[in-house]
């Protein structure tokens, strides 16, 4: 609520922009039944216009009392729930079993769904359990395969109710190699083959563009000011658009345009219009967290700790490295790791390996020094070419920015840091 009101007023003492005006509804309704609110909101504005010669309308007193008015009320503290969508009588029934039997979390459910289940009454039964499993904080599903994807897109749409995927093809995988084992003889073929079609799963993510919207309870002035602070301070290039929520019904058919060309990764803002199980990133985050860590707070990742963990290995590169400039490495390196987590999805520990190494290889290579070697470059090329080639276009900003080449087996050897062609021993 401080966040919103202070980007409300910046908007209006810095734009010339048209403001918007309250309904009479919006102000028979604060006057009658907010009238304490009111009252300190004519003070303010008096204030301010005392210290900042701002003269506000009734209809910008109103507007700037459902700030304090529009507050959610506290549900507690409600706990995402797992659900486990699998083809076949009982498969994911019996992985349910196994997986409370281990972690005894007692928030696991599942939905077998038979080859000969009706798609429209499984629909009915899917949309039914997720209602009644969701605590208020989402569902992550685990499927196999099929129509469960767009089955639980339009559950989300209609519901409200936050749904995460994760597509864990095991099924088609089985049946591919099954039919491969009849057709091939050579057991290495149908091996490698079926890894490079297990990672090229990794990369099925929507082709749409990425999305953030920003929102403000009332008018577009605070809203477009988060979107020029998300705009300024974030790497990820992603397209953000202020938005009004004090129309619902105007907010919702925005929405849904915007989702017909777009991948809408989450609200930012002061309220969550919670609509079509789209993530919500609160304004507070937004601010409190360093710049740096802005792209995980609006991407959903932790944050806690790592900073200092990737200060700390910076220091220690600045003191190890002799023919690195001194903070040049920070200053390079990050965006390159950001970028091939974007393309990998990497976690810490593979951030914090790959920019060790990386710098390392930076620094032999300055050094006219020999680099690694494996003897897996030409079999990483060969199996895994535009992993190979990702990272490669990747590498080319540190090879400018430090006059460098980097070789092909350093490439390989990337690859397999990030979790690629790793031969089991």
């Amino acid at each position: 609520m401080f966040y919103g009101l202070c980007l409300h007023i910046n908007a209006l003492l810095n734009t010339k922009q048209e403001k918007h005006s309250a309904t009479r509804e919006q102000i028979e309704d604060v006057i009658k039944n907010h009238n304490d609110e009111y009252s300190m909101c004519l003070a303010l504005s008096d204030r301010l216009k005392s210290d900042y010669k701002l003269e506000l309308s009734i209809d910008d007193i109103v507007i700037m009392t459902m700030f304090l008015t529009n507050v959610q009320q506290d549900v507690g503290d409600p706990h995402p729930q797992l659900l486990i969508c699998m083809h076949g009588s009982s498969t994911a029934s019996s992985l349910m079993q196994v997986i409370n039997d281990l972690c005894k979390a007692d928030n696991i459910y599942a939905y077998d769904m038979p080859l000969t289940q009706d798609t429209k009454e499984a629909y009915d039964q899917v949309k039914a359990l997720v209602q009644k499993i969701d605590q208020g904080a989402g569902v992550i599903v685990i499927y196999d395969m099929g129509s469960f994807r767009t089955m639980f897109q339009s559950i989300a749409d209609e519901t409200g109710i936050c749904i995460r995927m994760l597509n864990i093809p095991v099924t088609l995988l089985g049946v591919d190699i099954a039919r491969k084992c009849t057709m091939e003889t050579d057991i290495e073929t149908i091996y490698h083959s079926s890894l490079s079609e297990l990672a090229g799963y990794k990369e099925s993510y929507s082709e749409k563009p990425h999305l953030f919207i920003t929102l403000c309870n009332t008018g577009e002035g605070g809203a477009q000011e988060l979107s020029d602070y998300i705009q300024k301070y974030s790497g990820l290039g992603y397209r953000t658009v202020p938005l009004s929520i004090s129309d619902r019904k105007t907010l919702i058919r925005e929405v849904e345009t915007l989702r017909e060309s777009n991948q809408i990764d989450a609200f930012v803002g002061t309220y969550d219009p919670r609509l079509f199980g789209i993530r919500f990133v609160s304004i507070q985050s937004v601010f409190e967290c360093e710049t740096e860590q802005l792209d995980r707070i609006l991407q959903g990742k932790p944050v806690s700790g790592k900073e200092d963990v990737f200060n700390k290995m910076y220091q220690y590169l600045d003191e190890s490295l002799s023919h690195v400039p001194s903070g040049k490495m920070k200053q390079e390196l990050p965006p390159v790791i950001k970028t091939l987590d974007e393309y990998f999805g990497l976690n810490d520990e593979q951030q914090i390996g790959l920019s060790m190494h990386i710098a390392c290889v930076i620094d032999r290579l300055l050094a006219h020094q020999p680099v690694s070697r494996t003897a897996d470059t030409e079999r990483l090329q060969n199996e895994y070419p535009e992993q190979f080639k990702t990272v490669t276009r990747c590498m080319k900003k540190i090879e400018k920015k430090f006059s460098i080449i980097i070789p092909d087996n350093e490439i390989a050897i990337i690859l397999e840091i990030i979790g690629f062609g790793i031969k089991e021993r």
